[in-house]
């Protein structure tokens, strides 16, 4: 497994992670972000306190550096279009010294710009002094962003670099907008919104790019406000929507703190596209909302939230070795974790790969859709004034060795299901879905919740694997979402599996609770009785999840049942 920003990636961009997890394709493409793979060989020129970086950006070579001077602040610039290549790249950094930074590959955090803690985060450390060099956007212009004409290439931002807005200015949309870039890398930033009860819609816009990097920061403060605000979805980290003329994908996210309260990272979504990004690597990251803003007053100060991680048009995906933490409802979401639902008729969710991550309060664990849109912008009372059309495609997803606790939809406004739908009626419906080897303690109803549109004449999904796993059975466990759709029938897990899938493998799973007067599952499920004769030491949150003989070396590829702790909690040891 993967334990460095380019275990999966090797110098020229050579994709080193395989060719697929079962029945997922994985990325093709991919950004090397190591610094000797990045050279700037040319000129260093310090950028004094109050001088222009726009003008020194204006004037550098290829190959030269800019040091913004530590614990000075600077106005925001475009990066212009130099025609760089892979052997002279441009950095922008601070002038504070290597030694004063956390080293390559480690993430830096707020105490670096001489801030000791912020509220409700989690508490971190490294940094005595602001060493940390400041660029401000203004009112709502981004702090940078790429050109309008051609194409900035071959930048790398960081390390060191504070990017964030100017406060008590209202809304601002977008701090670093990165359509027409290519091969840019942020490393070791802190890229923040304002404290205040303001809105920032969004951190960095990877739309209209190729070979984006965000490695080793800290991004805190995205945020919309409820009822009263301009926005609705704070994120992050976002692309795949809009219409461009060039391609968009090789993203890679690794090792951040990414927080923001509605999606913190989110492709896809807009009402008009053309462009499905492919080849994205996410791993290593800690998504993150904090539990002090579900404490609010109702149109003065909450936040809009939504889920942590959603894709509504990207393929060829990795998700590993992440930390997932906080989502829940009382807005329009139900408080997913991670979603899947491809919108537009051009946008396509497909060969997605979810492995090795810790998801933890929540409401709900994951809701994968292959949905129908409208092809026309929305009217009032959510009418669609013209026709509603399939989104492209849906399917060919693997999702394995999840551990999921303090699944509680009670406390957190949800489901606590693991959610499944497809409503298309001209293309495929949703196929090729695998679960293996998934922990899930939860305090939810059910296990399952799935949704066939009724209208839909063949509206079978499927093949469907859910294998080698472990849930709590819940009050309901396999539920209809609605619809009055007669193959699934509430409460009969084996009858509404055989009906609502072309085929099934619902196999080796421990079903905890499951009573043998209570209707059949598919045969080879077991049903111990009790959580604490399944675990190490059960709880409902921070529980030891290694399972006890006879469940051990139980499942169908000789490994425990349930999900591979000893490599999540390897992967995850410097993610928290």
């Amino acid at each position: 497994m993967a334990s460095n920003s380019n275990a999966y990636c090797g110098k020229g961009d050579v994709w080193l992670g395989g060719a697929s997890d079962g029945p997922a394709q994985l990325p093709q493409r991919c950004i090397y972000t190591d610094l000797s793979g990045t050279p700037s060989p040319g000129a260093v020129t310090v950028v004094p306190a109050g001088a222009s970086v726009q003008t020194a950006l204006n004037a550098a070579k290829c190959g030269d550096t800019l040091e913004l001077t530590a614990g000075a602040s600077y106005s925001s610039f475009t990066l212009p279009a130099k025609g760089c290549d892979a052997g002279h790249w441009i950095t922008i950094r601070t002038s504070a010294p290597d030694s004063a930074l956390p080293p390559e590959d480690s993430r830096i955090n707020p105490s670096y710009a001489g801030v000791p803690s912020l509220p409700g985060r989690p508490p971190f450390s490294g940094g005595s002094s602001n060493v940390m060099a400041v660029v401000v956007g203004h009112r709502s212009a981004a702090a940078i962003s790429a050109p309008k004409t051609g194409v900035a290439n071959f930048y790398r931002l960081g390390p060191g670099l504070e990017i964030t807005r100017t406060q008590g200015s209202g809304i601002t949309y977008e701090l670093v907008h990165l359509a027409n870039a290519d091969h840019i890398i942020l490393d070791r930033d802190w890229i923040h919104g304002s404290p205040l009860v303001e809105e920032t819609d969004n951190g960095v816009g990877v739309g209209g790019s190729n070979y984006v990097a965000v490695i080793n920061s800290y991004m805190n403060d995205f945020k919309c406000i409820a009822l009263k605000g301009a926005c609705t979805d704070a994120k992050d980290i976002a692309g795949g929507d809009q219409l461009w003329t060039h391609g968009e994908g090789a993203w890679k996210a690794y090792n951040n703190f990414l927080e923001a309260a509605g999606e913190n990272i989110l492709h896809g979504g807009a009402l008009f596209g053309n462009q499905t990004p492919l080849d994205l690597e996410y791993r290593a990251n800690h998504f993150f909302k904090p539990q002090m803003w579900r404490t609010c007053t109702l149109g003065v100060n909450c936040y809009i939230v939504k889920n942590l991680l959603e894709f509504k048009n990207a393929s060829r995906i990795l998700v590993e070795g992440n930390r997932f933490e906080g989502s829940w409802g009382g807005y329009s979401q139900a408080g997913f974790a991670i979603l899947f639902t491809p919108r537009g008729a051009w946008a396509n969710d497909d060969n997605i790969t979810v492995r090795y991550n810790y998801v933890s309060h929540v409401a709900g664990l994951m809701s994968m859709w292959a949905t129908r849109t409208c092809n026309h912008a929305y009217a009032p009372g959510n009418k669609c004034p013209t026709q509603w059309v399939d989104s492209g495609s849906a399917g060919s997803w693997s999702v394995h060795d999840m551990l999921f606790d303090d699944v509680d939809p009670f406390t957190y406004l949800g489901g606590g299901s693991m959610q499944m739908g497809s409503q298309f009626q001209v293309n495929p419906p949703l196929h090729d879905v695998k679960f293996d080897h998934i922990t899930a303690v939860t305090k939810g109803t059910h296990i399952f919740s799935l949704f066939v549109e009724p209208s839909n004449p063949q509206p079978q999904m499927g093949p469907f694997q859910y294998t080698n796993s472990i849930a709590i059975a819940g009050k309901f466990n396999i539920w209809s979402t609605g619809g009055n759709n007669p193959r699934v029938k509430d409460g009969f897990p084996l009858v509404t599996f055989t009906q609502c899938f072309t085929t099934n493998n619902v196999t080796d799973n421990l079903i905890i609770g499951w009573k043998s007067s209570q209707p059949p599952w598919p045969a080879s499920n077991k049903f111990p009785a009790s959580a604490s004769s399944v675990f190490v030491n059960f709880q409902f949150f921070g529980g030891d999840y290694h399972v006890l003989a006879p469940y051990k070396n139980a499942g169908t590829d000789g490994k425990a049942l349930g999900a591979d702790i000893d490599t999540i909690n390897l992967l995850l040891q410097n993610v928290n």
